[in-house]
C-alpha cells in the first residue's frame, strides 16, 4: 500500500502556521510555569523565615539574625559549654557531659563512651586552648575551666638574650 496524501501549499502553509501558534503559545506557557515555580519558592521562602520570626518572638520590625551553626565536634562543644554554661566555674567531665545532656548532644550513644573522648578533648583543649585551664585534684579527678581573660595572656613578656619570654621564668643568669 502506498500513502497517497496530496497537501497543497495552502494546506502545508495553513498547518504550519497552526503549529507555529501552537508552539508560541507553548513558550509562553512555559515561561508562565518557570515564573510561578519560582514564586512558589520565594513564597515558601517568605513563610518559613515568618514562621521562624514568629517563633522568636521578635519585633516584626528588626531583621532576623542568622543562627549559628550548631557545634559537631566533642571539643567544640565542650567550649560551648565551659564558656556559656559554666564560665569561669571548674568543671568535671561528667558535669561537661551533663551540658551535652541539656543540650541534646547525647544522641543515642553510649554516655560512657562519650565521656571517654570527652575527657579526652578536655585534655587537648587544656594543652592548646589558651582559655582553658585545668587542675588536677588529689585522687587524679581533673576540672576544667574557661576563663575570659586566660591566665597565660596576664603575664607581661620580657626580653631575655633577645629571647621573650615570660616574666616570672628566670634567664640563665638568674641565679
Amino acid at each position: 500500500m502506498k500513502d497517497e496524501r496530496v497537501y497543497s501549499k495552502t494546506d502545508i502553509r495553513e498547518r504550519r502556521r497552526e503549529l507555529a501558534q501552537l508552539v508560541e503559545l507553548q513558550q509562553r506557557q512555559l515561561a508562565a510555569l518557570a515564573k510561578m515555580d519560582e514564586a512558589a519558592d520565594e513564597l515558601d521562602q517568605v513563610e518559613r523565615e515568618m514562621a521562624e520570626l514568629a517563633s522568636r518572638g521578635a519585633d516584626h520590625g528588626q531583621p532576623a539574625e542568622p543562627t549559628p551553626a550548631e557545634p559537631e565536634m566533642p571539643g567544640e562543644r565542650a567550649i560551648v559549654i565551659l564558656r556559656d554554661d559554666h564560665p569561669n566555674a571548674w568543671c568535671d567531665g561528667r558535669g561537661v557531659l551533663e551540658g551535652f545532656e541539656n543540650h541534646d548532644w547525647v544522641g543515642d550513644r553510649d554516655p560512657e563512651l562519650l565521656l571517654q573522648s570527652l575527657r579526652h578533648s578536655l585534655r587537648r583543649l587544656a594543652l592548646h586552648h589558651p582559655n582553658i585551664e585545668r587542675r588536677t585534684e588529689k585522687g587524679g579527678r581533673h576540672y576544667y575551666r574557661y576563663v575570659t581573660k586566660p591566665a597565660r595572656a596576664e603575664v607581661p613578656a620580657v626580653k631575655i638574650n633577645g629571647t621573650a619570654v615570660p616574666a616570672y621564668m628566670r634567664g640563665p643568669n638568674d641565679g
